[in-house]
């Protein structure tokens, strides 16, 4: 096994046995550096240490993204915000002033949902929970599929056949070792941390041998996702393969975030992740919906506590099939 790399210091090297190509540095466009981690399994160690649900951070705190969200790759969304000179934050809205029925829904819940809408063409952001941070399970993907596009920008140069094989099989497939190879190959959580960091997410936490523990929040997925679809991170080539992959995941894991979308839409894609815990089922899911003649828009939902897997689904599916019939009610 390869040692681990530090970030911002490493020069892409081929790696051994078939995993794909990548490096540490990926800088895109401007100044704009891109490090990225995630995983489904071995989320038991952050539980230990944190507990399941993780304690919301002060609300000045809290994730603000900026009215530049769509000016290019250089405007990161979800930056903190304190200094009263910068840009002002586009607003962040309660989720029962999108839909009230799956805000009201979610807070007669027993236990643990947290969701976050992001619309970047209005500067708009709805959000029930939105930055409470929990692991990220198979969600974490996302930014990995992100990192390995953009390392191909950076060199000037196509996915290879090892890069394109694997960033099918972790996003299409769910596939756990393809995303292993992809995550040591990136950087493993330090290069996560420095991602989030350098596109203005904010903080999160990290654990060196499990991408699926990370903590983060709705709003930053959300935001990560967002930035990807609208080009912000990745040049249009890139971003249409991130697009297409998520758009083609495996049908018996296409559930979640586009309940509610069926025959209404063509252009959409989610990614989930799922994992049995003693105090229940987690699952997140996170997608995008890409209405022909209305703004896209990006989803997260998070739950935790559920008693089987398929309660989970149903209950994010409700939350999903809510907020999808009032966004699309709008365009």
């Amino acid at each position: 096994m390869e040692a681990r790399r530090q970030p911002w210091s490493v020069k892409n090297e081929p790696l051994i046995g078939g995993l794909a190509i990548a490096a540490i540095m990926v800088a895109i466009f401007s100044a704009t550096g891109w490090w990225l981690a995630g995983a489904e399994e071995r989320t038991e160690t952050a539980r230990q240490e944190t507990g399941r649900r993780i304690v919301r951070p002060a609300r000045a705190q809290m994730v603000a993204l900026r009215s530049a969200f769509g000016a290019g790759p250089a405007a990161a969304v979800g930056a903190i915000q304190e200094d009263p000179d910068e840009p002002a934050a586009a607003a962040i809205l309660p989720l029962d002033a999108l839909s009230s029925e799956a805000a009201d829904y979610a807070a007669g819940l027993p236990c643990c949902v947290s969701i976050a809408v992001v619309v970047p063409e209005e500067g708009l952001a709805y959000e029930f929970e939105g930055d409470v941070t929990s692991p990220l399970l198979s969600v974490a993907k996302v930014p990995i599929m992100t990192m390995v596009l953009g390392q191909a920008i950076e060199d000037g140069r196509e996915l290879t056949a090892t890069e394109s094989e694997l960033l099918s099989l972790m996003i299409r497939s769910s596939d756990n070792e393809a995303a292993y190879s992809l995550w040591y190959a990136m950087g493993g959580a330090e290069a996560m941390v420095a991602l989030f960091e350098s596109v203005g997410l904010g903080s999160i936490t990290t654990y060196a041998d499990s991408w699926g523990s990370t903590l983060a929040s709705p709003l930053q997925m959300a935001s990560l996702l967002a930035m990807i679809v609208q080009g912000d991170v990745l040049d249009e080539a890139a971003r249409m393969t991130a697009m297409d992959v998520l758009s083609a995941v495996d049908p018996s894991q296409a559930w979640g975030a586009l309940s509610g979308t069926e025959g209404l839409v063509t252009e959409t894609g989610v990614k989930n992740g799922w994992y049995p815990e003693p105090s229940g089922w987690s699952l997140n899911s996170l997608a995008y919906v890409a209405p022909d003649d209305g703004a896209a828009y990006t989803m997260a939902i998070f739950t935790q506590g559920s008693a089987i897997m398929s309660d989970g689904i149903a209950t994010i599916e409700e939350i999903a099939r809510a907020i999808n019939e009032q966004m699309l009610l709008r365009f």
